[in-house]
């Protein structure tokens, strides 16, 4: 699964890669690993194991959405 952030929903113009590189090492830092993908690095590859659970989905979900945030109060 991947995913691909935009900064802006009308233009699709991707976040730029120093903006991916922040949210990228704070959700490693938080203690999930995903990869990069795209030509720019605009991509988070996303590759669970197959077992994965509920409680699993969530917690990454929550690390994401905490990424997310912590990049937007940075900004």
């Amino acid at each position: 699964m991947s995913v691909e952030r935009a900064c802006r929903l009308a233009s699709r113009d991707t976040l730029p890669p120093e903006a991916m590189s922040e949210i990228f090492e704070d959700i490693k830092d938080m203690g999930i690993l995903i990869g990069k993908g795209g030509v720019y690095g605009q991509i988070f590859r996303i590759q669970p194991p197959m077992c994965i659970t509920m409680e699993d989905a969530d917690f990454f979900l929550a690390i994401f959405d905490k990424a997310i945030h912590n990049y937007m109060e940075r900004r």
